[in-house]
């Protein structure tokens, strides 16, 4: 039982890696009608009925920019963040794209 690192799940010091991070699916995006030229879209996510984090986007034909905010510890001051995001579309064989 135990272990190296076990119970070490709290450090601060650990590395980030995707598994502990949010996520956005551009397919469920797309399913939901929010990648549309103009369109606003929020998204959150929760923990026990009680947001954890939220993200703005606003969608262009080529792009999407994510708005957000962070910040790097646990006493750290909170920064914006803009991020823009590439969208690709492929066409489909029945007709339509997807991105």
């Amino acid at each position: 039982m135990g272990g190296i690192g076990s119970g070490n799940w709290y450090r601060l010091d650990k590395k980030i890696t995707t598994d502990g991070c949010h996520s956005l699916d551009v397919r469920d995006l797309h399913r939901e009608g929010l990648l549309k030229t103009g369109t606003c879209f929020r998204s959150s996510w929760s923990r026990a009925g009680r947001e954890t984090a939220s993200i703005r986007g606003f969608v262009y034909q080529d792009r999407v920019i994510l708005s957000y905010r962070q910040r790097s510890g646990l006493g750290s001051e909170w920064e914006d963040v803009k991020e823009s995001v590439p969208l690709e579309w492929t066409p489909c064989n029945l007709g339509g794209e997807r991105p």
